[in-house]
């Protein structure tokens, strides 16, 4: 009886001490607790060893799909996407002048939340795009 009503005690304490409300931060300061996103990912030297592919976060939820000319430096955007709710999830060069990009999303089909990843292969320009599979 006497372990039962210490226990009771203790716990009583424990419920005492815990803050009552959570403590409200704002994005900025969770973003530090928890992290940002890297600076590049899946970074891709071309077959030609020309040019470098990697993404990169934009504005909020975007991420990019940026080039860079190893030979003189000049970078650009080949495509973006907003995370509402596509993403990108990677790029890759399938030849010196054509890479293909993983687009990843969530969406809500019929009251079920299902994820769905396509594939998008184009030229070095972000044009002719043709969906694969």
């Amino acid at each position: 009886m006497k372990h039962k009503m210490a226990w009771a005690m203790t716990t009583a304490a424990l419920m005492a001490a815990a803050p009552a409300t959570a403590q409200q931060r704002s994005l900025a300061e969770d973003a530090a607790a928890f992290g940002a996103r890297r600076a590049a990912a899946s970074v891709r030297i071309s077959p030609d060893g020309n040019s470098l592919l990697y993404l990169t976060p934009g504005v909020g939820t975007e991420t990019a799909a940026v080039l860079t000319n190893l030979a003189n430096g000049q970078s650009k955007v080949l495509v973006r996407s907003d995370g509402k709710p596509e993403s990108l999830s990677g790029c890759t060069f399938t030849a010196s002048d054509r890479i293909v990009c993983t687009i990843f999303a969530i969406v809500d089909t019929i009251g079920y939340m299902l994820p769905i990843t396509r594939m998008v292969s184009m030229d070095l320009n972000g044009g002719d795009a043709k969906l694969l599979g």
